[in-house]
């Protein structure tokens, strides 16, 4: 954690809200305590933790976690408790991820919707998949930091980390409650990508979840190749070759393959009774019975347990999208519901997918049926769709801003989703380099296009994953910080966000440092990744030879130039300092 005696430029925000109201509270040295309850969760015990880690640094003083408040000093309160309480926060009142922060002259009170069983310490070492429970305290916890107190976290690790030095830090009376637009907030690299500092694997997955909680990542819906994950061609394959996609040459995919890929097996056939059997998989699921009654199967092979796979263990989502790289399915009922173009199954599937909404519904049955507009069945179906059904649209996402004819049809697209379900829908997108081996150190960082992406869709849009396959994950970490900004608040000002990052992690560097991030974003965005085209599998880099991208996009006099930019950043802020190791930090990265 690097501490910084550059105040001014930090506090712009906090400077001017106690500036409009007289002080209620000082926070100062040796005269502040993080209190909750003795009983509390984990959840709030992790958001203590990380108050103190940012606080002891502020203030330049240890700033204790303690379980009743303490004559004479100033207490920050965490948690849903009797003294939050007290101070008026009812947390039962709150939507998922808010969180409330009360000022008074008696301290600070922070508090939101917390898992009451999660144990974050445990998950920190856990995947990705496991960081998704409710933590709203240590949300707010975040917010009172960045706002109050001028912290920055940009990326894991002490060059990522802004961290004002001040005496005290005093706040007006205030009282407000703060949610997110977005639904749900996700990113994943599959593939994490080389990472930027010298630790081991176990090191690396703790830095990636503990950076994912201070972007205020969270939640993900089911919506992603259920049908797959429901293991039918070891239920149903055998008994039921109808339900299984039949191939040109007259055989159906109804073998249990799993030394196989996703896409090449389990597809099944759009128009078959497989149909009933989501149904009655669903039924069950939402009535909570165990899987063992409609024989639900999760692990991987021949090493199978009872289990519902891959659906929410809350029940109120059930995943039955259709596996990856489904093909043309030639049985005489999909040939003849086949609509022309690309996606062949579009009326089929939704079809199918209104009807088994709709028999829930009647049948009274509470729950939310997922399904994801992909290919083959991305465009809007005329079938009615009832409103139990939860869409995912999946696109390309930032790079198609590279093509303002592609942007506009793909937005467009996720709109006509939204008014046919009368509601917004989630979207799915595709921010990375897609394969593995995909123009090998080629940087892809684009935060104004993720921006205007994610931000400009507000209207359509309530939730987001990106998938952001990277060889180099310090590639992503300014894209990742403007999408949780954007997500929480599509309001944002990203020109003002970037500006401020460029001058607290830069200082005097911060003009060549903005300069040199245009350039890389520009050519990913503008020159290179804009050349895609939908598979099977969802989009695919048309990639440039290596002689057009030396040649035509990184030619020699834009390599002299961003070497240039790069040079001129350390002129400015001189070789030592914090400010240098961050430039050298990115030239290793990036250059």
């Amino acid at each position: 954690m690097i501490f910084t005696m550059n105040i001014r430029n930090i506090l712009l925000v906090a400077a001017a809200f106690t500036s409009a109201a007289a002080s209620a509270v000082t926070f100062e040295s040796g005269r502040t305590e993080i209190v909750i309850a003795k009983d509390a969760p984990k959840t709030v015990a992790f958001a203590a933790k990380e108050m103190k880690h940012f606080l002891d640094g502020v203030l330049g003083a240890d700033v204790p976690i303690v379980n009743a408040p303490t004559a004479g000093k100033s207490p920050i309160f965490l948690g849903a408790n009797e003294w939050t309480k007290a101070a008026g926060i009812d947390v039962a009142g709150l939507k998922r991820d808010a969180f409330r922060i009360v000022v008074t002259e008696k301290g600070a009170f922070i508090a939101g919707r917390d898992d009451p069983k999660a144990d974050p310490e445990r998950a920190l070492g856990q995947n990705v998949w496991s960081q998704l429970y409710e933590r709203a305290t240590l949300f707010g916890a975040y917010e009172f930091l960045e706002r109050f107190a001028g912290v920055r976290m940009y990326f894991p690790g002490e060059l990522g980390e802004i961290v004002p030095r001040q005496d005290r830090i005093r706040i007006g009376e205030t009282s407000f409650t703060e949610a997110p637009a977005c639904v749900f907030r996700h990113f994943t690299t599959y593939k994490l990508g080389r990472w930027y500092e010298d630790i081991d694997a176990k090191a690396r997955r703790e830095r990636v979840n503990i950076y994912c909680r201070r972007l205020r990542m969270t939640r993900e819906i089911p919506c992603c190749h259920g049908q797959y994950r429901a293991k039918l061609t070891k239920r149903f394959g055998e008994a039921h070759p109808e339900y299984f996609r039949l191939r040109p040459d007259g055989t159906r995919e109804n073998a249990y393959r799993f030394d196989y890929p996703l896409s090449e097996h389990s597809h099944t056939c759009p128009s078959s009774g497989i149909w009933n059997e989501l149904y009655l998989d669903a039924r069950s699921y939402f009535r909570g019975e165990g899987p063992e009654v409609r024989g639900m199967l999760i692990g991987s092979g021949n090493d199978l347990k009872p289990g519902w796979g891959g659906q929410a263990v809350n029940r109120e989502y059930y995943d039955v999208m259709l596996a990856d790289g489904l093909g043309m399915c030639h049985c005489e009922a999909c040939k003849a519901g086949a609509v022309k173009g690309p996606n062949w199954a579009t009326e089929i599937v939704w079809s199918q997918t209104g009807r088994l909404a709709q028999r829930l519904k009647d049948e009274g049955i509470a729950g939310t049926i997922t399904q994801m507009a992909y290919h083959p069945y991305a465009d809007v179906p005329k079938a009615d769709l009832p409103d139990n059904i939860g869409v995912q649209v999946a696109r390309r996402g930032p790079w198609s801003l590279g093509n303002r004819r592609q942007y506009e049809t793909e937005c467009e697209s996720v709109r006509a989703w939204a008014r046919k379900m009368h509601r917004k829908v989630w979207m799915w997108t595709y921010v990375g380099k897609f394969y593995e081996g995909v123009l090998p150190d080629i940087p892809l960082p684009a935060p104004r296009s993720w921006g205007r992406y994610y931000a400009g869709l507000s209207d359509a849009v309530d939730g987001y994953y990106a998938e952001s396959e990277t060889d180099w994950f310090f590639h992503h970490v300014l894209d990742y910080y403007v999408f949780s900004k954007v997500c929480w608040d599509p309001k944002t000002d990203v020109e003002a966000l970037l500006a401020e990052h460029f001058r607290l992690m830069y200082g005097k560097g911060a003009k060549p440092m903005d300069r040199f991030f245009r350039i890389l974003e520009e050519k990913w965005v503008r020159e290179i990744a804009c050349r895609t085209v939908d598979g099977p599998m969802g989009p695919v880099m048309a990639t440039p030879s290596d002689y057009n991208l030396f040649t035509q996009i990184y030619t020699p006099k834009v390599m002299d130039e961003l070497k240039g930019l790069l040079r001129d950043a350390v002129k400015a802020v001189g070789r030592e300092g914090i400010e240098a190791k961050r430039i050298a930090l990115v030239k290793r990265q990036f250059y």
